[in-house]
């Protein structure tokens, strides 16, 4: 796998954010999303200008110990120089929103269906299982809340994207801020250059083989 200069080899979890600007979501040019897996697929929100993109996540339904760990979600997730993420009792009209509930985990730890329009995200909904306990609850919910973010899953085991749940994995790694800036900080969000999943795909092909 050829993997550009700027990209450090995968770091254990829990490593700290790269040292970037608040405002600097700025992708390196030719990066592209690395260590994805080819059977998930996440698109991000779209970016309008130079700021943060504002997610809210709705806590009206979500019991208050799980309100407790989608906070250290925010935290986890907000130390990207491209999100501003949030919760809310309730989101207001025409705003990025993801609405959670804890309930059956849509038939797995927790689920993270996405509605998707010209090639973004524009709304959500995070199910978690209720019945989880301890870091495993922690872990599942900052991981759907990584892909409601837009981050697909890794094929990397032991990271907090990786598919498996996981007790003691619970912060974003360098891939994962990097993956971030290529979605909101490239060519994907330039106006008249919005790729197809296909196309990031193939770039991702591309890394691999190059």
């Amino acid at each position: 796998m050829v993997i550009p200069a700027f990209v450090q080899p995968s770091p254990a979890a829990g490593s700290p954010a790269p040292t970037t600007s608040a405002d600097a979501c700025v992708a390196p040019a030719g990066a592209v999303l690395q260590d994805q897996d080819s059977s998930d697929e996440q698109v991000p929100w779209e970016r309008n200008g130079a700021g943060k993109v504002v997610i809210t996540f709705e806590t009206r339904d979500v019991p208050a110990d799980w309100v407790a760990e989608l906070q250290k979600g925010v935290a986890a997730w907000n130390r990207s120089p491209c999100l501003d993420t949030k919760l809310v009792e309730t989101c207001l009209p025409s705003t990025n929103c993801v609405t959670v509930t804890v309930g059956e985990g849509a038939g797995s730890d927790g689920n993270f269906d996405a509605v998707e329009s010209g090639g973004f995200t524009t709304a959500g909904h995070i199910d978690l299982l209720s019945s989880l306990t301890g870091g495993e609850r922690t872990n599942v919910t900052i991981h759907e809340m990584g892909h409601a973010v837009g981050l697909a899953h890794r094929l990397t085991e032991g990271v907090l994207m990786n598919g498996d749940t996981y007790d003691d994995v619970f912060d974003p790694d360098e891939i994962d801020f990097q993956n971030l800036l290529v979605s909101y900080g490239g060519e994907l969000q330039q106006p008249g250059k919005k790729k197809s999943w296909i196309v990031r795909l193939w770039n991702w092909v591309e890394s691999r083989i190059g």
